[in-house]
């Protein structure tokens, strides 16, 4: 599938000899694109074959994301009847060691485990599952300051989330001796690597899915158990704000 946007094309694919999907899907309005694209391409390039293995994993202080993962998948579900759901595969990260300020980006998730938690659990279902790709909705860094001052702006770029000029495939493992039937190119997907949050408004209107899926999800990094809405002050809500003209 050829999807173009003002940011460039994007060309989704899935190896037809990949039956085994993984989708990690984090509640957000990134990933759940990334999830209507791959259940389209599932149905009409894989005569509905593949199986969808999704992943969310919950960050204590502020566990939303499971919540809303699952409302994204059943909304996948009920437009994508004949695509085949595996159990949706979750977790809890390792509690938080630092209080931090929950403005300041991806240093504002505030646990440094979090990523290696997220790394141990979609490993596991590499190794014990067989899951052959998985698909992720990193997108790429805002092109210009949003909202807040240059530290803050220097400290919410994570370097994955540059631009990179060949998004698809990524290589996951980087011990081709660790895990030799996985490692290699086409391991981790990321397609929305060189599109920004404006960008990926424009697939949400591209397919049709602004006023149905997006008030699903959710971006917000603000601690709190109250999901209601979003804090509308982080970065993550501003680059959201920025990117979709709305934040709810």
């Amino acid at each position: 599938m050829l999807i173009e946007t003002t940011q460039g094309n994007i060309e989704f694919t899935i190896p037809k000899h990949y039956k085994n999907i993984g989708y990690k899907v984090s509640g957000g309005a990134d990933s759940a694109i990334v999830g209507w694209m791959l259940c389209k391409t599932i149905v009409e390039e894989c005569n509905s074959e593949p199986v969808v293995y999704p992943i969310t994993m919950d960050q204590p202080g502020k566990a939303y994301q499971v919540k809303f993962a699952k409302g994204v998948v059943a909304f996948l579900k009920l437009h994508w009847p004949t695509v085949t759901f595996s159990e949706h595969i979750t977790g809890v990260g390792s509690e938080p060691i630092t209080v931090v300020d929950p403005h300041m980006g991806d240093e504002g998730k505030a646990n440094p485990n979090y990523n290696d938690d997220q790394r141990i659990i979609t490993q596991r279902l590499l190794d014990q599952l067989k899951v052959r790709c998985i698909f992720n909705g990193v997108t790429a860094n805002p092109s210009e300051f949003v909202g807040q001052d240059e530290r803050h702006q220097q400290v919410s770029m994570p370097p994955e989330r540059n631009r990179t000029g060949t998004p698809l495939p990524i290589q996951y493992s980087q011990d081709p001796h660790e895990h030799p039937d996985f490692n290699g190119p086409g391991n981790v997907y990321s397609p929305l690597i060189n599109i920004d949050k404006k960008g990926v408004k424009e697939l949400y209107e591209y397919f049709g899915v602004l006023d149905s899926m997006f008030p699903l999800t959710r971006s917000c990094e603000n601690w709190t158990d109250d999901f209601s809405s979003h804090c509308g002050v982080c970065w993550f809500c501003l680059e959201r704000l920025w990117g979709f003209g709305r934040i709810e």
